[in-house]
């Protein structure tokens, strides 16, 4: 099953937010990787969004079966149980919800953000970029600017 990890951070709650997304295949091996910068926001957010994103990179990738990791308790626990916080997560949660219908196998599970190292390196990226142009790489490390 294919991997598709994200990871957020947020400078401050509300501050500058960034995400980084990570596409892992069955074996571990990085084959997808990518920055935003997002507007300001507070880390459940951006952690959303992270979410939508990984998912949608995901549909775009033909992706068939996904397991889709985040640190973010409150919004695995959204997306899972549907146990929103706030209304502005509500909104994108339920079209997370949509999305992951459309995958032959879906899987969400909720890790601890040391697990996520190069999601966290790449948020941070995101955070860096003065607008929200986004950067995305191969796991090869070739440039593909978007």
């Amino acid at each position: 099953m294919d991997k598709n990890k994200l990871r957020w951070a947020s400078r401050g709650n509300p501050g500058t937010s960034g995400v980084g997304v990570v596409v892992r295949n069955d074996k571990g091996s990085i084959i997808f990787k990518g920055a935003r910068r997002l507007q300001d926001g507070t880390n459940n957010e951006a952690e959303a969004w992270a979410a939508l994103l990984a998912t949608e990179l995901a549909l775009n990738m033909k992706v068939q079966q996904l397991h889709l990791e985040g640190d973010s308790q409150v919004v695995i626990n959204a997306i899972t149980k549907g146990n929103t916080p706030s209304w502005k997560l509500s909104r994108w949660v339920a079209i997370i919800r949509e999305k992951l219908n459309l995958f032959e196998e879906f899987r969400v599970s909720h890790i601890r953000g040391g697990a996520n190292a190069v999601a966290d390196l790449l948020s941070n990226i995101g955070c860096d970029m003065t607008s929200q142009m986004a950067k995305w790489w191969k796991g090869d490390g070739v440039w593909k600017w978007s």
